[in-house]
């Protein structure tokens, strides 16, 4: 959702009674889309999309990352945008240095793995893989599970993952600063990183 002042805002269901309300607003129809959204249909090579994930990274931690929100409250809209295209349009990979609004960049940085990507980090193909390893009631074996999977990515998505986990982990210890445990990049990361090829309200 879209506010007046340019914002973007993502709702999400936290309970059955809840979806089943939005549902019966919608008159019982499911959004669905086939493909994910791309920005442009943007053409972005895997090692300038990586490149662009590591200068983000190293921008925000020059600008702190205790900011509070981060990753939860949006940049600017516009601003987003204009990073997005100067990057990947103008191939201007080093913009991202000149940004001083931590969430523009935090924002940006979502957008790609979001939009730019023609597919989730975690890919579609792994996606059930994910999934199964995650029911695992044992906590050894669930994670053994996924480190099963995960090894099974793609080199470059493997690559970019461990980038952006070390990153998301030094948020996390400052929690107590920027209100961002794991649970709240969880619930901004998850959809993000891995999602279903046909995506619903549910998923």
């Amino acid at each position: 959702v879209k506010s007046a002042d340019d914002k973007v805002w993502t709702l999400q269901a936290l309970s059955e009674t809840d979806l089943k309300n939005w549902m019966e607003i919608m008159e019982g129809k499911e959004p669905s889309y086939s493909e994910p959204m791309q920005t442009a249909k943007l053409q972005v090579p895997p090692d300038t999309g990586i490149e662009f994930v590591k200068l983000c990274i190293k921008r925000m931690g020059e600008l702190g990352l205790r900011e509070q929100g981060i990753y939860r409250v949006s940049g600017a809209q516009t601003k987003v945008n204009k990073l997005i295209a100067t990057t990947f349009e103008e191939k201007k990979t080093a913009a991202v240095m000149e940004i001083d609004d931590i969430k523009v960049i935090a924002s940006a940085l979502k957008m790609y793995f979001r939009e730019i990507l023609p597919e989730p980090l975690l890919t579609f193909k792994l996606h059930e893989s994910f999934l199964e390893a995650m029911k695992t009631e044992d906590r050894h074996q669930r994670i053994k599970n996924l480190t099963n999977v995960v090894s099974a990515l793609p080199k470059t998505n493997y690559d970019c993952l461990k980038i952006l986990i070390k990153h998301l982990n030094d948020v996390a210890a400052l929690k107590e600063d920027n209100l961002m445990q794991e649970s709240n990049l969880g619930v901004v990361f998850g959809p993000t990183l891995m999602r279903p090829r046909e995506e619903t309200v549910a998923s």
